[in-house]
């Protein structure tokens, strides 16, 4: 039987066996058949409708925005109550603050207990530093420390505070992150600031203030 002959490519032969199909070497100085190169296929993306799209964009604008609200939402939680009794850090003093001011938005502080209230005499301590010649005379029990803090951002206040040690005044940030503590910083300059926690404090020891304010038995407020 004479050989089955396949052709691959224009003017070549490939030998293939008469009983199995199965190709055989060729003979010596042939030319080795080229197989044809494999396609490679295109796989095409298919374009989503354009109300899928519409939808798909939606739902990401929805999601982006909850991620907002939620990250403001956490920043509005930051804030704790700023208005209290607190003990200062050096435990000197107790200072209320509570809300002042035009529609009660600003943040005001007063003495309302001295660990030591008398002086080497025996007499009330008297504001005798401070640069107003009408306040000299004034006991520091009782007196203004804060006047009319301002909201800031993230719930804290910002304002002057009264040192009636030095008679000075000085920028100060006040707000509460815990329900517990009041974080007071001062700064004399912009780059000199120091950071107090006060401590929330709610029962009364003798000699504190404890009437409203310009009223009797409480503190005073600056007019």
């Amino acid at each position: 039987m004479p050989p089955l002959v396949r052709r691959n490519a224009p003017g070549m032969r490939q030998h293939v066996h008469p009983l199995y199909d199965a190709p055989i070497p060729p003979p010596m100085g042939a030319v080795p058949a080229v197989s044809p190169p494999i396609p490679i296929p295109i796989v095409f993306q298919p374009r989503l409708p354009a109300m899928t799209r519409l939808v798909s964009f939606r739902l990401a604008a929805t999601l982006a925005g909850t991620a907002a609200l939620a990250c403001c939402a956490a920043g509005s939680a930051f804030a704790a109550d700023a208005t209290g009794t607190w003990l200062t850090e050096d435990g000197r003093g107790r200072i209320r603050t509570e809300h002042c001011g035009p529609g009660k938005a600003d943040l005001c502080g007063y003495v309302v207990w001295m660990k030591e209230p008398m002086d080497e005499k025996g007499k009330p301590r008297l504001d005798e530093s401070n640069p107003d010649a009408k306040k000299k005379a004034r006991p520091v029990l009782g007196h203004e420390l804060m006047t009319a803090l301002k909201p800031a951002d993230e719930g804290r206040y910002e304002g002057k505070v009264y040192n009636a040690d030095n008679g000075k005044s000085y920028d100060v940030k006040v707000w509460s992150e815990e329900p517990a503590e009041l974080s007071v910083k001062g700064c004399l300059f912009s780059y000199l600031c120091k950071t107090q926690s006060w401590k929330r404090v709610s029962d009364v020891v003798p000699g504190q203030l404890v009437g409203a304010t310009d009223a009797a038995g409480g503190p005073r407020s600056d007019r």
